[in-house]
């Protein structure tokens, strides 16, 4: 069974107003494409233009086959257009081998955007990130996979997926609970975290 796909799109938009009616137009749009699993739509605290989707695809396959979907069709022209700034765009997979793949219709997630402390390398920090996951958060009930995600510009992501949200933010209550932990939170600072429910 293949890994699941998880792409993750930064941007900010033209207007707030027009980002919501295009986000919820292309939604339904969205879910109906091949390999569609969730859809997790996020908006910057500091300033509501700011975007962020994280899609899960059932395959790297249908991640491109969709991409090129939304860059082409008519159908979402109406979104494209309203993207003022593409900050970027990935696609990643998880870590680690043994974690599940994503499954049922409600999937938890936690996404903490961070910056590293003066002097931190990426190194460091990634380092630190992999033992506190593998040693500790990974052990905890409702853990589905964790990323550690580098973007332009000295942004950093940490990408919690869990059974529920409520899993999620429980887990992510853990980050101050366990040397390793608290070892990786010393290096980072600007710590924004969001969580929520996927619904497929």
């Amino acid at each position: 069974m293949q890994q699941p796909i998880y792409e993750v799109v930064v941007y900010s938009s033209t207007s707030t107003e027009a980002a919501d009616a295009a986000r919820a137009a292309i939604l339904s749009k969205v879910r109906e494409l091949p390999g569609f699993m969730s859809f997790l739509p996020l908006v910057g605290t500091d300033d509501a233009s700011d975007r962020a989707d994280i899609v899960t695809w059932a395959s790297s396959e249908a991640a491109t086959a969709a991409a090129q979907a939304v860059g082409s069709h008519p159908d979402f022209a109406s979104f494209t257009a309203s993207v003022a700034k593409l900050t970027t765009m990935g696609y990643y997979r998880a870590q680690w081998a043994s974690a599940p793949a994503a499954s049922g219709s409600c999937l938890g997630m936690e996404v903490g955007f961070f910056r590293l402390r003066p002097g931190v390398s990426e190194v460091e920090a990634r380092a630190a990130h992999a033992k506190a996951v593998d040693g500790y958060l990974s052990h905890q009930p409702g853990w589905v996979a964790q990323h550690f995600v580098a973007f332009d510009g000295g942004l950093y992501l940490d990408l919690l997926l869990a059974e529920t949200r409520e899993r999620a933010e429980a887990i992510c209550g853990l980050w101050g609970d366990h040397p390793d932990c608290q070892r990786f939170v010393s290096l980072v600072q600007d710590v924004d975290m969001k969580f929520g429910s996927a619904v497929r």
